[in-house]
């Protein structure tokens, strides 16, 4: 396990930040037959991981999967799939050229976005990309799902009735985004 100190977590997001942030202005997702979608996640599992495979198959589809865990980078790496750190300095040029983020858990491992957010709540900022939700999850415990969707572009649900609970929390534009699976 590779293990990091906080101090060393910071000065990374900080530097990564920096070269995030001068670089945006010129490196802008381009109408492209090649799409670039970026699935974002602590782990390489379930609808995340399924979707990621079922993708595979597309021509003109540029995949790659990002998270913050080294040691789940390391392990999607020996499958033989493009896995990122999201703090990797070397791929921010990728980061803002990808056209939609597929995530399970939020957008936490969303390239500068995630930590971002942590820090300035409100920040919106998606540089073009589309975002897109796959939770497996069934809820009834405060998870704050629907106010989270409010920044997504798509997002699933298992039934009729989650998207009613998930809406009620996350209003009107959830509930035009929210798909049944």
């Amino acid at each position: 396990m590779i293990k990091t100190t906080k101090t060393t977590k910071i000065l990374n997001f900080i530097l990564f930040a920096i070269g995030f942030i001068l670089l945006s202005p010129f490196i802008i997702p381009k109408r492209s037959r090649e799409k670039i979608i970026g699935f974002a996640s602590s782990h390489f599992t379930g609808n995340i991981k399924y979707l990621y495979l079922e993708m595979t198959k597309y021509p003109n589809v540029k995949l790659f999967f990002v998270s913050g865990e080294k040691d789940e980078i390391k392990r999607v790496r020996e499958y033989g799939f493009d896995a990122r750190y999201y703090l990797d300095l070397k791929s921010i040029p990728l980061f803002l050229k990808t056209h939609a983020w597929v995530t399970s858990h939020g957008p936490n491992y969303i390239p500068f976005i995630g930590l971002a957010r942590r820090i300035v709540p409100f920040l919106k900022w998606k540089h073009g990309s589309k975002w897109i939700d796959v939770w497996h999850g069934i809820a009834f415990v405060h998870t704050e799902r629907g106010k989270m969707l409010r920044n997504y572009d798509l997002g699933f649900v298992p039934s009729e009735f989650f998207k009613e609970y998930y809406s009620r929390e996350g209003g009107e534009k959830v509930a035009k985004i929210l798909k049944i699976t």
